[in-house]
């Protein structure tokens, strides 16, 4: 509350970033003391795991639509939701799972967004969405987007794939993530502007030579910056 209420103060918004569905010790506890179908499971480098079920027959995702309400109600300075899966300890239910009565890990995401989404609009109509796709597997754009019901943006690594050359007589490589370094886009990028068009992409921007994006881990490279931006300019 004290950030929301320093944010409002600086005329600030807040978006908040969750990797779903994390099935911590304590939502374990919680869902074994009070709603066990709440609790499911998928295959995962061919051993099993438990889930914080998102399987539409399952109860997970009750909780999950009524932990976003709570977040939203409690933090009114809170405008959107980052919103992130499969990495990070967050496992979904697949068709092992004994919720899951012939639906697959596809189906199961996109329960997961577009609860999310739904419980999250209930509190603040006007919030917004954000997609971040890392670590998707095929099929789940075609899962997903049909059932969200408000404009969504998607979060995107501009110069992800791309090739770095440094020096010339140094052979280049590819970048793997999040960069500055290069001077061209990456193909992924290509793909959401196809998939989504270009105004609701939101650009995953580093600010230094490292391709840690989110913290200032060495000083802005304010050229390679520039250039960066004008690259996103460039592609809309």
């Amino acid at each position: 509350l004290e950030l929301c209420e320093a944010c409002k103060r600086a005329g600030l918004d807040i978006y908040i970033s969750f990797w779903m569905p994390m099935l911590s010790k304590e939502m374990t506890e919680y869902l074994q003391n009070n709603t066990k179908k709440g609790i499911g499971s998928g295959i995962y480098e061919d051993k099993p795991y438990p889930t914080f079920c998102t399987c539409a027959d399952g109860e997970g995702l009750k909780v999950m639509g009524q932990m976003v309400e709570i977040l939203m109600g409690t933090f009114p300075q809170i405008k959107g939701l980052i919103i992130s899966t499969e990495d990070n300890g967050c496992l979904l239910c697949d068709e092992s799972c004994p919720n899951a009565h012939g639906t697959v890990r596809s189906d199961h995401v996109a329960n997961m967004y577009e609860t999310i989404e739904t419980a999250m609009n209930k509190v603040r109509p006007y919030a917004q969405l954000i997609v971040y796709p890392w670590y998707w597997r095929e099929g789940y754009f075609e899962k997903v987007v049909p059932r969200l019901k408000k404009d969504y943006y998607v979060v995107c690594r501009l110069k992800q794939y791309s090739m770095q050359q440094l020096e010339l007589e140094i052979p280049g490589d590819v970048l793997k993530d999040c960069h500055i370094v290069s001077e061209k886009e990456g193909p992924e990028i290509h793909k959401w502007i196809d998939k989504v068009g270009a105004s609701r992409i939101l650009d995953m921007t580093p600010t230094a030579t490292s391709s840690d994006n989110w913290f200032l881990a060495a000083p802005p490279h304010p050229g390679r910056l520039y250039r960066h931006f004008k690259l996103q300019s460039d592609l809309g």
